[in-house]
């Protein structure tokens, strides 16, 4: 298992998050399978996902986070792949939600 924390360049409500491991890859057991997405600063949890990946499958995925409080760093941990005895590869990690502005409402953010 491991963790890595993403700093955000501003406050956002998080309303999903895309996890994609790379291809082609032959070998594909480095690729996560059970992921806890967290708001980092108050350690809540706002999703456990899972990852599938096959030959057949599309290596991008995304997932929705149904409602999130307005965070600025959030957290993956990954408590499993798919069988790698050694490391567990997160190729690219694209956070998406809802820029919000200091006493402003919520402005969408082009994803």
């Amino acid at each position: 298992s491991g963790q890595v924390v993403l700093q955000l360049g501003q406050v956002v409500r998080v309303t999903g998050v895309t996890i994609e491991h790379i291809r082609p890859s032959p070998d594909l057991s480095s690729a996560p399978s059970n992921i806890t997405v967290w708001a980092h600063k108050d350690n809540s949890s706002l999703l456990n996902l899972t990852y599938s990946i096959s030959m057949s499958s599309s290596s991008v995925q995304t997932f929705h986070i149904p409602s999130s409080l307005p965070i600025s760093q959030l957290r993956l941990q990954v408590t499993s792949n798919w069988g790698h005895p050694e490391y567990t590869c997160l190729y690219r990690v694209r956070v998406h939600g809802i820029q919000m502005n200091e006493g402003e409402d919520m402005v969408t953010v082009k994803e």
